[in-house]
C-alpha cells in the first residue's frame, strides 16, 4: 500500500506485511505498537501512527495516510473505494487498535482543529502528528471555565513541561474529557494561565500543582469567597452615609426650586416695569398732539 510519511517530509512510502512482519520501502522496522484511524465519507484518508522500538529516519513514532480519493473517477463507486482501502489498511496492520472517541481541538503550535484521541495511555491525533504517552502526566487545568465561555483549553502537565488543547466545544466534549481524566484534575476561572511564569516560579520554588492551581488557576467562585468578609457594622456605616448624602441631595433639590421660583418673580416684576414704562410713553405721545 502506498502511503504518505506526513512527518518525514510527506515522503513516499510503500508499506507491505511479510508474516508478521512490517515493512517500510523494504526496511523492516520493530514495531511497538500501531493505531489506525478509518476513512469515511467525510474524511479522505485512512491514518496510521507507527510507535517504534528502534527509530526508523530517525523516527520513533512514523505517521502515514492514504488517500481513497486518489483513486476516485467518474464511474467509481465511492462507498467501494472506501471499503476497499479501510480492508487493506487493517489487512497490513493487523491487530492494531482502532481510534474512535475523540474531542475536538486545537493542539498547541498547530493551526487547525482536529480529533484528538486517548488510548492505550496515549494522546493521539495522526492530522497534527501529535503521539504523547501520558504515562509521566501528573496533572490536567481545564481553563476558560467561566459559565458564559462556550469553549475551554485543557493543559496537561508533566513533570517540567506541559501540553495545551485549546478550544474545546464545552457544550460537546466536557463530560468526555472528564471521563477520560477523572483524576488530578484543576477548574480554573475565565481567565488563561499563563505556564512559562508558572513552570518559572515552579522551578524557582517547590510548588505542587495543587499550589498551581491556588496561585494562578483559582476560578471566580473561589476568588469571591476569599474576599468577601462580611461585616455588620460596616455595612450601617454604609446605609447611614447613603442616608446622609440622600438627605444633602434633597436639600439641594430645594435650593435649586427656590432659586427657580425667585427668579420667575424677578421676570415678572421686571416685565411690569417694561409695560408701564410703555404706558407712560404712550400718555406722553398723546399729550404731545393735543397741545
Amino acid at each position: 500500500m502506498l502511503c504518505i510519511c506526513s512527518n518525514l517530509r510527506n515522503k513516499k512510502v510503500n508499506v507491505k506485511r511479510v508474516d508478521s512482519e512490517i515493512f517500510l520501502n523494504n526496511d523492516k522496522v520493530d514495531v511497538k505498537s500501531v493505531f489506525f484511524q478509518k476513512c469515511s465519507g467525510t474524511y479522505e484518508f485512512f491514518e496510521t501512527v507507527l510507535e517504534l522500538n528502534t527509530p526508523w529516519n530517525k523516527k520513533d513514532v512514523i505517521f502515514l495516510n492514504a488517500s481513497w480519493l486518489k483513486k476516485a473517477s467518474k464511474n467509481a463507486d465511492d462507498d467501494e473505494l472506501i471499503e476497499n482501502l479501510n480492508a487493506k489498511g487493517q489487512e497490513i496492520f493487523e491487530g492494531a487498535i482502532e481510534l474512535t472517541d475523540a474531542f475536538r481541538g486545537r493542539v498547541d503550535g498547530t493551526f487547525e482543529m482536529a480529533n484528538i484521541y486517548f488510548t492505550n495511555n496515549c494522546l493521539i491525533a495522526p492530522c497534527v502528528r501529535l503521539f504523547r504517552n501520558l504515562s509521566s502526566l501528573e496533572a490536567v487545568f481545564l481553563e476558560r471555565m467561566a459559565s458564559y465561555q462556550k469553549d475551554f483549553d485543557i493543559t496537561f502537565c508533566f513533570d517540567s513541561e506541559v501540553l495545551t488543547v485549546n478550544s474545546v466545544t464545552r457544550k460537546l466534549y466536557y463530560k468526555t474529557v472528564r471521563k477520560l481524566f477523572p483524576v488530578n484534575v484543576y477548574e480554573g476561572g475565565p481567565e488563561p494561565i499563563s505556564w512559562p511564569l508558572v513552570l518559572k516560579d515552579k522551578k524557582r520554588s517547590p510548588m505542587t500543582w495543587l499550589d498551581v492551581h491556588k496561585k494562578y488557576g483559582a476560578n471566580e467562585e473561589e476568588a469571591d469567597d476569599d474576599d468577601s468578609d462580611w461585616d455588620e457594622e460596616s455595612e450601617e456605616e454604609d446605609d447611614d452615609d447613603e442616608e446622609f448624602d440622600n438627605a444633602v441631595e434633597s436639600g439641594e433639590s430645594e435650593e435649586d426650586e427656590i432659586e427657580e421660583i425667585e427668579d420667575d418673580e424677578e421676570e415678572i416684576e421686571d416685565d411690569e416695569e417694561e409695560i408701564e414704562d410703555d404706558e407712560e410713553c404712550v400718555h406722553n405721545s398723546k399729550r404731545m398732539r393735543t397741545e
